[in-house]
């Protein structure tokens, strides 16, 4: 049995390798750090649900990030994926960044070439795929809301106080601002700019 390092963060990994070999190989390094794998040949063997919940370890074959990125995009939850190749082309990196990818290694050698990547990720990695896992998060709960939050939110987005709300939907102010306590509570934003600002970044992902 192999002895964990103690104070080490444990993470959950899908790792998606068509190779068994190799499959069993990077598995087998993670486990030794006292991490847990699930080794999967291709990305549609992968449970939808578990795009949030594991880190996704695959490598980049031809289509298997866009399989992955349409799964992604139908299920609303946008995951961490680092992705590796035995000799990656600088055009393959730039693309499945700007993708959304959180990072692309050589075919890793040792589990720290990976937790490198990892333990410096603390939302996403990329630009990209930081907007994306908020926009996602925001989308999932846009579903909670009602017809009049989004309603607010709206009117809220295109510069109106909660006066003016008030008074264009005939409600009083003290009930706008009810509603709007309420919006941010169930999109997790702390201000309103922050809710707006999501409503802009969800519309410039969907266009």
């Amino acid at each position: 049995m192999p002895e964990f390092k103690e104070n080490k963060a444990r993470h959950a990994f899908a790792l998606i390798e068509p190779d068994p070999q190799v499959r069993m190989v990077v598995s087998a390094m993670l486990v030794a750090e006292g991490h847990s794998v699930e080794p999967f040949d291709e990305v549609g063997e992968m449970p939808a649900s578990w795009l949030g919940r594991r880190l996704i370890l695959m490598r980049d074959v031809r289509g298997a990030f866009s399989r992955l990125v349409a799964m992604a995009d139908r299920a609303h939850i946008w995951p961490r994926v680092i992705l590796y190749a035995d000799e990656p082309a600088p055009e393959d990196i730039a693309s499945r960044i700007k993708q959304g990818a959180v990072g692309y290694i050589f075919t890793p050698e040792c589990a720290s070439q990976i937790l490198s990547i990892v333990e410096t990720d603390d939302f996403g990695g990329s630009f990209i795929s930081r907007i994306k896992w908020r926009v996602y998060q925001a989308e999932r709960a846009m579903e909670g809301l009602t017809p009049r939050e989004h309603e607010i939110l709206a009117l809220v987005a295109n510069g109106h106080t909660s006066r003016q709300i008030a008074t264009l939907l005939k409600l009083s102010t003290r009930t706008v601002e009810v509603h709007r306590a309420n919006l941010l509570s169930k999109l997790g934003a702390r201000t309103s700019a922050e809710a707006v600002r999501l409503t802009v970044e969800r519309s410039l992902m969907t266009t």
